[in-house]
């Protein structure tokens, strides 16, 4: 009887496995949004190409969210990506003239308001990204300058919340171990959240978990890891996709092994949550007249830039001068 009961509940539990899987997107897109300083260049819109590619690693494909849509617009692209990820740069999170900030507050009220409904859509900040999260989560400006955090690979501290979270939680413990006693994650940045301050904004408490927490050379305490306590919102303040696909020598870049693995995983843990959504594209030539298929990247980095390869749209005109392209890439203080 026992046996009869325990091969029963193997059909039930196989069966809602299955069932799972049929309702997962196995198609998922997600839009990266570009960027543009107006100050150093207002003549062109950039992606680099390592966070295409971090996404695509994971079983995804990628459109470019421009930075000069309107909001009519952002809202018609919401409903057919199943996410979004905010990079890293140097723009403004907070500004009322920053096309990113415009364009990430656009997404990020209206993800908010689809899980109220019952509906998926993953956000994923890196560096500048989760700035944006913090910042659009407590409602106000959050952000303080941290020393000692440019350019420099920092084991994580994690807290009380890693072990239980989606993101770290399925990662192999030997990888765990990595992340907190090896310099792998690289940091470059000038600007944070401490942890002192999601502690205290009621908005940030409540909307997210810290999951790791690094310490600047001025002792301030930054958050360096997040996730959202219900929301498929994700964000680190270091760069994972560079790991794997940014190569320029003047910048301490962790190429470790283990590095490389904790790329891949947090990139399938955002694509899982993205797979949830139910977002499409109407029809598939709508979708093929959108993808970053339709662009070729261009090979920045033989000419110095920070990124080997970099997308990137002119504003005006209908040519891109590379080498002043580069020049005003290398102006940017990044995040």
């Amino acid at each position: 009887m026992d046996l009869i009961r325990s091969v029963s509940l193997a059909v039930v539990m196989a069966i809602f496995a299955e069932q799972i899987a049929a309702d997962l997107n196995d198609r998922p897109v997600i839009g990266v949004l570009s960027q543009h300083d107006s100050e150093i260049d207002p003549h062109t819109m950039y992606i680099a190409a390592s966070y295409v590619k971090f996404v695509e690693s994971a079983g995804a494909r990628v459109v470019p969210v421009m930075t000069n849509l309107t909001g009519d617009e952002y809202t018609t692209l919401f409903g057919k990506l199943n996410g979004l990820l905010l990079p890293g740069g140097g723009v403004s999170v907070t500004g009322t003239t920053s096309g990113y900030a415009r364009a990430a507050h656009v997404f990020f009220k209206l993800a908010v308001e689809a899980f109220d409904k019952g509906e998926v859509f993953a956000m994923w900040g890196t560096c500048l990204g989760v700035q944006a999260l913090a910042v659009m989560g407590a409602k106000e400006d959050v952000l303080v300058r941290i020393n000692g955090t440019e350019d420099v690979n920092l084991p994580l501290n994690f807290t009380v919340h890693a072990a239980d979270s989606r993101l770290y939680g399925s990662m192999p413990p030997s990888l765990m171990e990595a992340l907190s006693t090896k310099r792998l994650t690289y940091n470059h940045h000038q600007f944070g959240a401490t942890a002192h301050t999601f502690a205290t904004n009621a908005n940030l408490a409540a909307m997210y978990n810290v999951l790791s927490t690094n310490t600047g050379s001025n002792g301030l305490e930054f958050v360096s890891t997040i996730e959202g306590k219900t929301l498929p919102f994700f964000g680190t303040q270091w760069h994972s996709e560079k790991n794997g696909f940014e190569w320029n020598t003047d910048e301490h870049i962790s190429h470790d092994p283990d590095s490389v693995r904790v790329m891949h995983h947090i990139a399938d843990v955002f694509v899982s949550a993205a797979q949830k959504s139910t977002h499409r594209f109407s029809t598939d030539s709508d979708l093929v007249s959108h993808l970053i298929y339709n662009f070729a990247p261009i090979y920045t980095g033989r000419h110095g830039s920070h990124f080997e390869q970099t997308y990137a749209w002119p504003i005006t005109g209908d040519k891109i001068d590379i080498d002043k392209f580069v020049q005003n890439l290398n102006k940017i203080k990044y995040e």
